[in-house]
């Protein structure tokens, strides 16, 4: 409780001596944010180690690959051990036939990118929060 009472008597007096505070305090948690942003876009979009997801899906279904009589080895693929490959079979976007040949389940990826969509929605609700809170914390200080 002491800790709280310095703390707020500090910010209490600090408002006496400079009520208005500059520009730059205000725009200090604007740039933070801005550049945690840019940090996590920029990761988003380093190279993730051999094909993406999408590269995968778009090979298969280009070759009309959608069922187990059309099914193909992953080799003949060029897919074979690559992380994206992986993912896709966990996610049950990629079905393994028996003798190990894959093929594209259209099911599985229907349901993979609704899965995607749901997972995204709570950042976007956070991001545009954040967004929002920033725009009248900036109001209210200058």
């Amino acid at each position: 409780m002491l800790v709280l009472e310095r703390s707020f008597t500090r910010f209490n007096s600090s408002l006496v001596e400079n009520p208005m505070p500059s520009a730059d305090d205000a725009l200090l948690p604007i740039f933070a944010l801005t550049v945690n942003s840019f940090a996590l876009l920029l990761l988003r979009f380093l190279p993730n180690y051999g094909k993406t997801q999408e590269d995968v899906i778009s090979a298969l279904q280009e070759r009309g690959i959608n069922s187990a009589d059309d099914a193909q080895q992953p080799e003949s693929l060029g897919i074979a051990n690559d992380l994206a490959y992986r993912a896709l079979v966990r996610g049950s976007v990629l079905r393994v036939t028996n003798d190990g040949r894959v093929y594209l389940s259209t099911n599985g990826l229907t349901e993979a990118r609704k899965r995607q969509q749901r997972r995204a929605m709570p950042f976007w609700m956070a991001a545009i929060t954040i967004a929002v809170l920033m725009f009248f914390l900036a109001q209210f200080y200058t």
